[in-house]
C-alpha cells in the first residue's frame, strides 16, 4: 500500500542484538512508502554495523550516528528534524509490529484529516520471554476516537500507566512539529506530561486491534536510565512535589492549548495532586529528616 510518506525514528543505543528483530518488523510492513531513520547514541558495541547491513540492501534505511552520548531524551528529539514524512512515528529498539501497524493508523488519520493528530492500536507489553506484562486494547470506554478532549485528558492525567505508550503511535509531522518546540518538561514521567497535553490540543484515534508488542523492562526507570534524562528526573529530590507543580505549569501555559480548554484541566489536576499527597509528604519528611541527621 502506499500513500503519504511516513517516517519511522528509532533510537537506539548498544541494541545490536534485539536491533534486527525490530527493523525486519518495520521493514516488513504493508505500508511501504517508509523512511527510516536509525540515531545511534555513540553506541559501543556493533550497532553500527547491524545498521549498515540493512542500509545497504534497503535504500529506506538511514543511519545517523552521534560523536558523543547525549542521553536517552535528546536522541529521542533528534529524530524530528530529520524527518520528511507527512507522518512520523518513533520506534523502540526491541519492540514488534504487525506487518499492518502503519496501514490501519495511516489510514485512520486520512480519515479523521481535520480532526485528529494522533494514532495508535491496542497493544501489549510484553517480558523479554514473551509473557504478558499488561495489554491495552482500545474499544468499549478505551475507544478513544470519539472521546471528548476532557475525557482523553483525564485518562493520561490520573488513568492507567499504559497510556503512556501512546506516544509510539504515528503523528501528523505538522502537529508535532508544533508541538515539540517547547520540548519536553522537566520533570518526572513526563512523557505522561506532555501526552496530557496533546490531549487537550487534538483529537485521538484509536484503533482496536493488536498490532504492537513492547518489550517491557521491569527495572524501575531510574535504574534503566541511571543519572541521565528520564532516571535522572526519576532521583531527583522531591520528584512527586515537582511532577506535580511541573503538570500544572506546563499545562496552564501551554500554546498548543487553546485558551476555551484551560479551565478543563484543573479538576483532573486536583485529583492528580491528592493521589500524590502522600508520596509528596514522604519526600518533604525525608528532606527534614536528612537536614536533622546534618
Amino acid at each position: 500500500m502506499t500513500g503519504p510518506l511516513v517516517t519511522i525514528g528509532v533510537p537506539t543505543y548498544n541494541r545490536a542484538n534485539s536491533l534486527p528483530r525490530a527493523l525486519d518488523s518495520l521493514l516488513s510492513q504493508t505500508y511501504n512508502n517508509l523512511e527510516l531513520i536509525i540515531s545511534d547514541n555513540a553506541s559501543t558495541d556493533n550497532t553500527g554495523e547491524v545498521v549498515m547491513r540493512y542500509a545497504r540492501k534497503d535504500p529506506r534505511v538511514r543511519y545517523i550516528r552521534k560523536k558523543e552520548n547525549i542521553g536517552a531524551m535528546p536522541n529521542f528529539l533528534s529524530l524530528l528534524p530529520e524527518a520528511g514524512g507527512v507522518y512520523f512515528m518513533w520506534a523502540s529498539d526491541d519492540d514488534l509490529w504487525d506487518s499492518k501497524f502503519v496501514e490501519t493508523l495511516v489510514a485512520g488519520l486520512e480519515k479523521y484529516k481535520k480532526t485528529h493528530d494522533i494514532a495508535m492500536s491496542s497493544y501489549e507489553r510484553v517480558y523479554p520471554d514473551a509473557r504478558v506484562h499488561e495489554h491495552m486494547i482500545f474499544e468499549g470506554d478505551m475507544d478513544l476516537t470519539r472521546q471528548s478532549y476532557y475525557s482523553v485528558f483525564k485518562k493520561y492525567l490520573v488513568g492507567p500507566d499504559a497510556m503512556d505508550m501512546y506516544v509510539y503511535g504515528i503523528f501528523r509531522k505538522s502537529f508535532l512539529d508544533k508541538l515539540s518546540r517547547r520540548g519536553l518538561p522537566e520533570c518526572k514521567r513526563q512523557v505522561r506530561t506532555w501526552m496530557s497535553e496533546m490531549a487537550l490540543a487534538t483529537h485521538f484515534y484509536s484503533a482496536k486491534e493488536l498490532l504492537c508488542w513492547k518489550e517491557h523492562d521491569p527495572r524501575p526507570t531510574g535504574v534503566r536510565h541511571g543519572s541521565h534524562g528520564w532516571g535522572k528526573t526519576e532521583q531527583a529530590p522531591l520528584s512527586s512535589f515537582f511532577q506535580v507543580l511541573t503538570t500544572f505549569t506546563w499545562l496552564i501555559t501551554s500554546p498548543n492549548i487553546p485558551f476555551m480548554r484551560k479551565p478543563l484541566i484543573i479538576i483532573p489536576w486536583l485529583k492528580l495532586a491528592w493521589g500524590f499527597k502522600r508520596k509528596i509528604l514522604k519526600e518533604f519528611f525525608g528532606i527534614v529528616r536528612i537536614n536533622d541527621v546534618s
